[in-house]
């Protein structure tokens, strides 16, 4: 019986409390590197690749990631200027936050790439100070996507560069800080 007790103490604790998301930074410096590669995150990610749930930090010297699968993040944080390129059809999906500081750029394709999208989900907020850029792909227009609970938040230096690729849900939040380039 108390073998049983403890058991169920240590299940109640861990769903109340939940697991923290783990935190993984790129690490690759020379070139454009592969989001797959298991050695270009800090700490190096496990086997199967980043799992879904995490929390990703884009550095000043993150440059080209390739190969972004389709995946759910918790945050995706971009502390430098880097771009994002995906097979077409994949999407980053973010249910916490997304955020691009002020003199910082992300951008998604190279112009000669695969559509691909970032979607907030639930109720996660995207943070713009900096600039989101979605280049055109040969196969059509990358997507910015903004779910229904969901709140974008264009900062006093935001710009959002991208034309057809921004779609905006019902129900979404939309907060403007000064003038911004849509």
């Amino acid at each position: 019986m108390l073998r049983v007790t403890f058991v169920t103490l240590v299940l109640i604790l861990s769903v109340a409390f939940g697991a923290k998301a783990a935190t993984y930074t790129w690490n690759h410096t020379s070139g454009p590197g592969a989001w797959t590669t298991l050695a270009y995150w800090t700490p190096v990610a496990p086997t199967g690749g980043i799992p879904a749930g995490s929390d990703i930090i884009l550095p000043a010297n993150a440059n080209d990631i390739t190969g972004v699968p389709t995946i759910s993040l918790l945050s995706l944080s971009v502390t430098g200027s880097c771009s994002l390129e995906a097979t077409s059809g994949n999407t980053i999906t973010i249910t916490g936050s997304l955020s691009v500081p002020t003199g910082y750029t992300l951008t998604m394709g190279d112009g000669n790439g695969q559509r691909f999208e970032i979607t907030l989900s639930g109720t996660a907020t995207a943070t713009i100070n900096g600039t989101l850029n979605l280049d055109a792909g040969t196969l059509g227009t990358h997507t910015f996507t903004i779910s229904s609970g969901c709140t974008l938040i264009m900062g006093p230096s935001g710009i959002y560069n991208g034309g057809a690729g921004f779609a905006l849900n019902s129900g979404h939040f939309w907060k403007l800080d000064r003038r911004q380039e849509l």
